[in-house]
């Protein structure tokens, strides 16, 4: 009796580390320099492997995931008879969904639980696969085949091998809830068609998707002063003293680039460990590793202590909490202070736009909305940039661009609010349907035309609301599209690659760990368009995506289907 458990347990220990070569985990990182756990669905499986890295490297995956199994299976039985067998059988499966050399996180093991199937009985192995193959091919949902072959599995072995009927239906049953998340999809709609991959070895694809895991691509793999050598000018009584609000990656280089002006500068953040852990590091770790900050910024998490006689308030926050902070922040406004917004977007429900919700909380303010083709990361380095100043107040708007303005960054005055806050809003929704459209590797071509019309669409809203036509051709129009449609350090952009991907809106937001504006807004411009009466199809249709109404297959064909009309109507 010893001597049996004895080689039941070895046959289990073997089949678990079996179980744990994972060739998804293994090509992606040595092949493609990435973990394909944090790409796609998340799912070191062949599905997964399949749609983000390629048909070649899936059926590499698939084959060796079918072996190891099988192998598993085959070895159990050799060391314990058909006991072994099935002890193999689900350690092998155990082993490749919660592998210990991969921080237990694994593959759903489907394909390795065919490879145990084929060991333990054959014939009704082949025959639940064929029933994956079948409903593969009716829906072109790999989760909906493997679901119903793993439904069907039992009834087979009853037919063929009733020994082995109540570990079938045990084994069924704990791989049909490995897929519970795809099923909830399925219930909802939002399931995705399986595609192939588009990532290649070491090319500007490959980098897309790592992207949008570190919420912030392409900054430095070692701590790094870009404004090293920088003569702080010393500004006596002129210096300013400024509050930014919000130490997300924008607020935080914006604090930065200030101080490197000569002003007084604190950073105001929720969470006092993250602001002790930057006054410590002089780094933002979680949005802008590596990038060493002044030691002149001062922080705090109390939000009265930040704004109180500061002449200037920089809002740093998403468009959605602008209200709520914007409100707390006005017991302790200085008359005559500028407040000024560098949040693109318009407030669900209400449909305003930042200056006309910081009118109704911080009326006494001069507002000001900092606007155009600037990326956070790219600021924090020290690169040029230019962006608009715009307010109604002139002496408000030429007072930031002196402030603001350095060698490095350039400051141009406006004084159309409306129209910068409105191309500030929808290009982000814009950049969501282009990086769906990347995603879906539909080629240069369909980007520069999405652009080109939403340009016409931005500026169709634009001109319904009284701003200048002139605006969208500038900085924060056409500049600012370009950039945020065209480079994967948008975080609009990278949700849509995601999307693209196979991805829900839902996880897609998630994956990209920081704030998407376009998501929140992208409702609110369709009702603001319908206010209006201004036709934006590209936005109504990336609404329906993002809300799961739409897949991103079928848009292509509603945009494409449109009736004919003149470009320039």
């Amino acid at each position: 009796m010893t001597a049996d458990i004895t080689r039941l347990l070895a046959a289990g220990i073997i089949a678990y580390a079996l179980g744990n070569i994972n060739p998804s985990i293994i090509i992606s990182r040595v092949f493609y320099k990435t973990d394909i756990r944090k790409e796609g669905s998340g799912n070191a499986g062949t599905t997964n492997t399949i749609r983000v890295l390629g048909l070649a490297p899936g059926l590499i995956c698939l084959a060796i995931d079918i072996l190891k199994g099988t192998a598993a299976v085959i070895i159990g039985h050799g060391m314990a008879g058909a006991a072994g067998g099935m002890t193999a059988f689900a350690l092998v499966i155990l082993g490749h969904c919660f592998p210990a050399a991969w921080g237990f996180k694994g593959g759903k093991g489907v394909a390795c639980a065919l490879g145990s199937a084929l060991a333990l009985n054959w014939p009704s192995a082949v025959a639940a696969l064929a029933v994956a193959a079948m409903f593969l091919a009716v829906t072109r949902r790999m989760s909906v085949g493997s679901i119903a072959a793993l439904v069907a599995y039992p009834v087979f072995i009853w037919h063929f091998a009733p020994e082995y009927l109540y570990f079938a239906i045990g084994a069924a049953l704990f791989l049909v809830l490995m897929h519970i998340s795809n099923i909830e999809r399925l219930i909802k709609g939002e399931e995705k068609a399986l595609t192939i991959g588009h990532k290649s070895r070491g090319g500007a694809d490959a980098s897309v998707l790592a992207d949008s895991e570190t919420g912030e691509p392409h900054m430095p793999a070692e701590p790094t002063d870009y404004y090293a050598g920088t003569e702080i000018p010393d500004l006596g009584e002129d210096a300013c003293r400024i509050a930014v609000i919000g130490n997300g990656s924008f607020g935080t280089a914006i604090a930065n680039l200030l101080t490197h002006n000569g002003h007084d500068v604190t950073l105001y953040g929720r969470k006092p460990e993250a602001l002790a852990k930057m006054r410590e590091t002089r780094m933002n770790e979680r949005y802008l590793p590596n990038a060493i900050l002044s030691d002149r910024i001062r922080y705090t998490s109390d939000l009265r202590e930040a704004v109180t006689g500061r002449k200037i308030v920089v809002f740093a926050v998403p468009t959605q909490q602008f209200r709520s902070v914007s409100e707390s922040c006005s017991d302790w406004l200085e008359d005559g202070v500028i407040a000024v917004n560098l949040a693109k977007g318009i407030e669900q429900k209400t449909l305003l736009r930042p200056s006309e919700i910081a009118k109704e909380t911080i009326p006494a303010a001069d507002y000001v909305a900092l606007s155009g083709p600037s990326h956070a990361e790219e600021i924090v380095r020290n690169l040029p940039a230019s962006v608009v100043a715009a307010s109604v107040d002139r002496t408000a708007a030429e007072r930031i661009q002196d402030v603001f303005m350095s060698d490095k960054f350039r400051v141009y005055t406006q004084d159309d609010i409306a129209g910068v806050e409105i191309a500030g809003a929808v290009k982000n929704v814009i950049a969501i349907t282009t990086g769906i459209s990347d995603g879906m590797d539909l080629g240069n071509n369909a980007r520069a035309a999405l652009m080109t019309r939403a340009v016409h669409e931005i500026a169709r809203l634009g001109k319904a609301i009284g701003a200048d036509p002139e605006t969208f051709s500038g900085l924060s129009g056409i500049g600012d599209l370009i950039v945020t449609c065209s480079t994967n350090l948008s975080r609009n952009r990278r949700c849509g690659l995601l999307i693209g991907h196979g991805l829900t809106a839902e996880e897609a937001v998630k994956k990209v760990g920081s704030v998407v504006e376009g998501y929140y807004t992208a409702e609110a411009v369709c009702e603001l368009s319908e206010k209006y009466d201004v036709e934006m199809p590209i936005c109504r249709i990336t609404s329906s995506i993002l809300k799961g109404k739409l897949e991103p297959e079928k848009a292509l064909g509603l945009l494409m289907s449109r009736s004919k009309k003149d470009e320039l109507q």
